[in-house]
């Protein structure tokens, strides 16, 4: 097997670069170049008492995935392949599609089974467009 040329490193080599990796140098009169890191993210909520706030389940938790477990395993793939294009095709009685259904031969959709909620719809303004309508989702 050939080595290639450059990579033999020395134990000499190896022990100035953990020096510099550390930030120290020969003298021992060294910087650290690691800085501490800070989080920008909230803190946990809490609870009276300053305790942190844990998640709880209700009581009866452990046997309702027991009965959806059962469920799914009864209805087996196929049936489950079922529910879901049922679920699917659910429209809520307060939600609106009629730009997405009216966008639909434009081709400004790219999936029919997804459609846009008139309310939280994205409007465009854009000077010298025609059209306000996007599929945002």
């Amino acid at each position: 097997m050939k080595k290639k040329a450059g990579t033999k490193r020395t134990k000499k080599s190896r022990a100035s670069t953990q020096q510099e990796d550390s930030g120290a140098s020969k003298d021992g009169g060294g910087v650290s170049k690691m800085q501490p890191t800070t989080s920008n993210a909230p803190a946990p909520p809490t609870a009276e008492g300053g305790k942190v706030a844990v998640a709880t389940c209700a009581k009866n938790a452990k046997e309702e995935v027991k009965k959806w477990a059962a469920r799914a395993l009864d209805k087996g793939v196929n049936g489950l392949r079922e529910e879901f294009a049922e679920l699917k095709r659910y429209c809520p009685p307060d939600m609106s599609i009629a730009t997405f259904q009216a966008h639909w031969d434009a081709g400004r959709n790219r999936y029919k089974d997804v459609p846009c909620q008139d309310k939280l719809r994205i409007i465009l303004k854009w000077p010298g467009q025609q059209h306000d309508y996007i599929h945002a989702k």
